[in-house]
């Protein structure tokens, strides 16, 4: 179960994900699910199937392609890197890219690369298991997207203080 989502002026919108994994080796599973979009009045559900795992290095990697209604599809990555500060204290840079196989006028994305996203997050362990974190991060969206952003009177790039919890079991 994994969920992001985030409130601003024009109002909330997330997604939130249901996925089955299984270890195809040591450092990388295979994953398939569920995952539901929303923001704006408008909701998408997509089937997916995808990749997480360590590449060399120890570069957290998570690759995923959905497939929705409509034939809209979508291919999804992100790579992140732990720095521990201390035992407890992590700061982890990652970045992200988002590809769509078609427009989608409603929810405000265009064909192609739509978004790329980047950050950082200062995170406290206070259990491995349950850690809460402050971090930024900076979005910026291309192409189509871009255009239709501004045609909503949106910026294509932006930036934003994130915090959270991050647990699992």
């Amino acid at each position: 179960f994994k969920t992001e989502g985030e409130r601003d002026a024009h109002g909330s919108h997330g997604h939130i994900e249901l996925a089955w994994s299984h270890a195809t080796g040591p450092w990388w599973n295979r994953t398939l699910g569920v995952r539901h979009d929303f923001g704006g009045g408008l909701q998408r559900d997509w089937l997916g199937v995808g990749v997480h795992g360590h590449a060399p290095y120890k570069f957290d990697v998570e690759a995923a392609a959905f497939v929705g209604a409509s034939g809209r599809a979508m291919l999804e990555g992100h790579a992140g890197y732990d720095v521990l500060l201390t035992n407890r204290l992590v700061l982890r840079p990652q970045a992200g890219l988002t590809v769509h196989a078609r427009d989608d006028i409603r929810m405000g994305i265009g064909r192609g690369v739509s978004e790329l996203e980047s950050g950082l997050r200062l995170r406290y362990e206070i259990r491995r298991e349950f850690a809460p974190y402050i971090g930024w991060r900076y979005q910026r969206a291309f192409g189509r997207t871009a255009d239709l952003r501004a045609a909503h009177g949106e910026a294509a790039s932006g930036h934003e203080w994130v915090a959270g919890l991050r647990f699992w079991f």
